[in-house]
């Protein structure tokens, strides 16, 4: 199958890794990581909708969402209420927050003047306020719920830490669905809303991997659907059709938002993957050389003569 947007993928790498770390980005009393926040204020936001529930409704969230991920890659989880409750005008934030967005390796989109004004909003900038609220059981199972890991029949199982979670992995899949959802043509609220619902099931069923759904075999299916019968249950009933209807995108390629959501699913799974092996290759020349460990600054020549008289010389 050829498809003019796979040509612009590999501008996307850089900042699609760079997504990925933020399953990473933990701060003191908040619970979970960067992308597992992002995943309960999505889901949050789908469940609150004023509007009509209707996946074009949901469109603001996955704009707004996706701006944050790409500013937190640059300013993690300092945020505009963060910047607001230390003292910082509105003013002040706005321009730190756009100069972030603006450092972040974002290529040509026609998404960026969206993901810009989210940015530079007057409310994303505004009074601080805190929304992280109590989540709906399902979003706190699956922030809670481990992946399989790395897994293939008649393999041992290869488990890799930190252990990314469920919630992690879907909030950046949502977030990959609206970056690439322009280079295939797909609705962008769509490919949010299957990226966050499409490990419903896992709320419930734990994660064998695919080696153990082989295992399962025709099983497989009945419990999944079983699992996500089980989560749809806290979700009210008007947005199972948008939901149901979003999902469907996950069982063929034969679309735009099927095509992007795949596309996100694969890229998520070996960019962690990645992530976990460019760690392991890590070595102090790396921090030294690449990472100017002892940065700039006016320390800077007495902390190198340090360094150059002791053993790291």
């Amino acid at each position: 199958m050829s498809d003019p947007g796979l040509a612009t993928l590999p501008a996307y790498e850089p900042l699609l890794r760079d997504i990925v770390n933020l399953k990473r980005v933990r701060s003191a009393g908040r619970t979970g990581s960067w992308m597992e926040r992002s995943f309960r204020r999505g889901w949050g936001r789908i469940l609150h909708v004023e509007d009509a529930p209707e996946t074009a409704s949901f469109r603001p969230a996955a704009i707004e969402e996706t701006a944050e991920a790409i500013l937190a890659t640059r300013l993690a989880d300092v945020s505009a209420p963060v910047l607001r409750e230390h003292g910082l005008s509105a003013e002040t934030a706005r321009e730190i927050r756009v100069r972030g967005f603006e450092e972040a390796p974002l290529p040509d989109s026609p998404l960026r003047d969206s993901l810009r004004e989210a940015i530079s909003s007057k409310d994303a900038a505004g009074e601080p306020v805190r929304d992280e609220g109590e989540s709906p059981g399902f979003v706190d199972a699956l922030c809670e719920q481990p992946r399989a890991g790395v897994t293939a029949p008649g393999t041992s199982r290869l488990m890799l830490t930190p252990t990314e979670s469920h919630g992690d992995h879907c909030g950046a899949v949502a977030v990959f669905g609206v970056l690439l959802a322009p280079l295939f043509g797909a609705d962008v609220a769509t490919t949010y809303l299957i990226g966050l619902a499409h490990h419903l099931h896992n709320a419930t069923l734990p994660d064998a991997g695919h080696a153990g759904d082989v295992i399962l075999g025709d099983s497989a299916g009945a419990l999944i659907d079983a699992g996500r019968e089980r989560a749809m249950r806290a979700i009210p009933e008007e947005l199972h059709d948008p939901i149901h209807s979003a999902l469907a995108h996950t069982e063929h390629v034969d679309s735009p938002e099927a095509r992007t959501f795949h596309a996100a699913d694969a890229l998520d799974r070996v960019l962690e993957i990645a992530w976990h092996a460019q760690t392991a290759d890590f070595s102090l020349d790396v921090a030294l050389d690449e990472y100017n460990l002892v940065h700039e600054g006016f320390a800077q020549d007495w902390q190198q003569r340090v360094l150059d008289a002791s053993i790291f010389s």
